[in-house]
């Protein structure tokens, strides 16, 4: 698993959550992550299976271990050969 996965996986939870609460009580947010591109250089890779595989788990409809093992096969599947 890559060392800093679990940084993208911070950013994505907590913007994802706030936004969804934040819309429960009428007011729009947008999470940093996107409006400040974190997803940049070698975290490109984790951009798409972040959103993809963990999103569903943060809104309830996989188990955190599918999630985690779907983003950690798309991100190895997705690294350039070295």
């Amino acid at each position: 698993m890559p060392s800093d996965l679990w940084h993208a996986l911070m950013f994505a939870t907590l913007g994802d959550l706030l936004q969804r609460d934040l819309a429960e009580l009428g007011v729009a947010y947008e999470p940093e992550a996107g409006q400040c591109d974190v997803y940049r250089g070698p975290w490109v890779l984790y951009r798409d299976a972040v959103a993809l595989f963990w999103r569903p788990y943060l809104f309830g409809t996989v188990s955190r271990d599918s999630a985690l093992a779907n983003i950690v096969v798309a991100v190895s599947a997705a690294k350039p050969a070295s």
